[in-house]
């Protein structure tokens, strides 16, 4: 959130400045039916960090769309301006959005295994990476999202996954039963929600019809630019049907 002037704050990761605006903002997500779970200071200035609890894909991409409207009217009534691009500052953290998703059958996440992700989980996860450089066109639709994707900063630049490295592309969080899920952290806030969820379950259902195993960690890189994300998607068969439903 910025004033006139740029950013509001230079603080970091779990400062208290901005409480009020973060309560505020998570008490007008109570009135209009959105769980929120979490709100704190990020680690790059200005830059804050609210979640809220899952739902169905569609509900919840429902509630990220209302979710923004709210935050920049909160953010209007302290005279601020909330933003949402992906990375408006060279040098500090870019914002991302992370994806959280878990298949679920009769009531049951089916992505919890015994003691790990299940095969089940494994293929999805398979299938989302396996088809990352053209997904990426979806996920991540703007120049600025690519200025975002770069070392240093916690955000993948690599196709991997893993438990705790939070630069991986796929994250699986510490979690078992029906909180088992993979955190998909490629994605930021100019993705339309939608279309993004739906070619994330796509790419994973892909992987799950073809019994794909996880890639090795090889570290094979993600796009640099729209411009080679945008030729990833033109390749892929898998895509194939949206080209004529995407403005390209």
């Amino acid at each position: 959130m910025l004033d006139e002037s740029g950013s509001l704050d230079n603080k970091t990761y779990a400062d208290i400045v901005g409480w009020e605006i973060r309560r505020e903002i998570m008490t007008e997500l109570e009135g209009v039916g959105i769980t929120p779970l979490t709100a704190h200071h990020e680690r790059a200035p200005s830059q804050h960090e609210i979640t809220f609890r899952h739902d169905d894909a569609v509900r919840s991409c429902d509630n990220l769309v209302l979710a923004k409207l709210v935050i920049e009217s909160v953010a209007t009534r302290y005279g601020l301006t909330a933003i949402f691009d992906p990375k408006p500052f060279d040098g500090v953290n870019g914002s991302g959005l992370h994806t959280n998703i878990s298949l679920w059958e009769n009531g049951k996440n089916i992505f919890a295994g015994v003691a790990d992700l299940s095969d089940t989980a494994k293929h999805f996860m398979a299938g989302v990476l396996t088809h990352a450089q053209a997904l990426s066109f979806i996920t991540n639709p703007t120049e600025g999202s690519y200025r975002r994707l770069v070392m240093g900063y916690e955000a993948p630049s690599t196709i991997t996954w893993g438990n705790y490295d939070r630069t991986s592309m796929i994250r699986i969080p510490l979690s078992c039963g029906n909180s088992t899920r993979l955190e998909i952290r490629t994605p930021d806030n100019t993705m339309n929600p939608y279309v993004g969820v739906a070619a994330i379950v796509r790419a994973g259902m892909d992987g799950i019809s073809k019994k794909l195993p996880p890639p090795p960690i090889d570290d094979a890189v993600l796009p640099v630019s729209l411009s080679e994300a945008r030729q990833e998607f033109h390749k892929s068969e898998l895509f194939s049907d949206l080209l004529h439903n995407i403005a390209l």
